[in-house]
């Protein structure tokens, strides 16, 4: 999947939907895929899912609510509605005559995150990953086990906004046998968003504090609780892969804070990137707990793109009190691949790939303050 052939911008700036649709399936072989891939009738009677996503794109275009849209969020969701449904055709299974697509915006994501790489700036592609991954949820909310913090951590995760104009577009531009209630669930969506105030806003918490406590202990606070902040000093963790730029962020705006990079660890040991880690995490932890237990400032500077890897050094730095500020560096894939070419980092061409496929964007549910940096220029 790392192989998908990327977006060319001006192919995406096109706004008549079968134009749109019909150049995307010429000149792209995912675009081919979904013009290929039949659905099941009982809820997709009008056939492949790009002739869906050319419904879609009808209704969302005729919404008043997308035409007050800014031109930038405009932008953001023609992408978001041309590749809700592209990882449908490698998920699609059939069972006994039922035709099912199960995962299908967990892998959209991913391949979005691909297809998008050149074409839109990275907060933006990450905004319409984000759209492409929870396009479904307006549909299900109601059916998590707890429906107020299922929204209210949305709304940090995506633009329930925007989620909202998706879902409905969505759900009106296919044919059903069956009748739904998906029009209805949609609208319930807004109300319930409306009322907790995040209707196209991130929840209002009292303060940072507060929001990452609710975060980290689910059902256990309400929301509108105001959380003692006990943090006394901040721990800086940069996320971004090779080639973003980290480390010349961290020569401008490091100094006089303390610094724990892996890479240098892995320097000063000898230990190459694809060799067992074991030891350079221990170095890593240790001198993170002296930092920790002085309650001294530092900055933890390692690739960090994936959540999981993030939260384990998120706990450690909490429980000595510390507040977590994430400082995200970005780039396109192209800016990523290049640096590494013409710098002559060693990296295969396939791990960063990989890296960029694996990519879990941060967000404000795991810290207390997150930054995004631009590209940074190498020198």
């Amino acid at each position: 999947m790392t192989d998908l052939q990327p977006i060319i911008p001006a192919d995406l700036g096109m706004d008549d939907p079968q134009i749109l649709c019909d150049n995307l399936v010429v000149k792209y072989t995912w675009a081919q895929d979904m013009a290929n891939c039949v659905q099941n009738e009982e809820w997709h009677s009008e056939g492949d899912v790009m002739t869906h996503t050319r419904m879609v794109l009808e209704q969302m275009f005729s919404s008043p609510e997308f035409k007050d849209l800014s031109s930038q969020n405009k932008e953001i969701m023609k992408a978001a509605v041309l590749l809700h449904d592209v990882a449908k055709p490698p998920c699609t299974v059939e069972d006994e005559g039922y035709l099912s697509s199960k995962g299908h915006a967990v892998l959209g994501a991913k391949m979005a995150r691909l297809i998008l790489s050149d074409a839109l700036g990275p907060e933006h592609r990450e905004t319409v990953v984000s759209l492409v991954r929870n396009h479904m949820f307006p549909i299900f909310f109601m059916e998590r086990e707890d429906p107020e913090y299922s929204i209210i951590s949305m709304s940090f995760k995506s633009d329930n906004k925007l989620l909202a104009i998706l879902a409905e577009a969505d759900t009106k531009g296919r044919m059903a046998k069956t009748e739904s209630d998906s029009s209805d669930r949609v609208s319930l969506f807004r109300d319930v968003c409306g009322e907790l105030g995040c209707l196209g806003a991130p929840f209002s918490f009292d303060n940072d504090h507060g929001r990452v406590v609710y975060f980290a202990n689910p059902g256990k606070y309400d929301p509108r609780y105001c959380a003692y902040d006990s943090t006394s000093f901040e721990v800086t963790m940069m996320c971004g892969l090779p080639g973003a730029g980290k480390d010349t962020w961290l020569r401008a705006h490091g100094d006089p804070v303390a610094a724990i990079s892996l890479d240098d660890i892995r320097a000063e040991e000898g230990i190459s990137p694809t060799d067992n880690q074991g030891e350079v995490i221990n170095e890593a932890t240790e001198r993170a707990k002296d930092l920790l237990r002085a309650k001294e400032p530092f900055i933890f500077n390692a690739t960090n793109v994936v959540l999981s890897t993030r939260q384990r050094w998120e706990s450690l730095f909490m429980r000595y009190g510390a507040r977590v500020r994430i400082k995200l560096v970005d780039a396109p894939l192209s800016v990523l691949l290049h640096r590494n070419e013409h710098f002559h980092r060693g990296i295969p061409e396939n791990v960063i790939k990989n890296l960029f496929w694996k990519f879990d964007t941060p967000n404000l549910l795991e810290c207390h303050s997150l930054d995004r940096t631009e590209p940074v220029d190498i020198p």
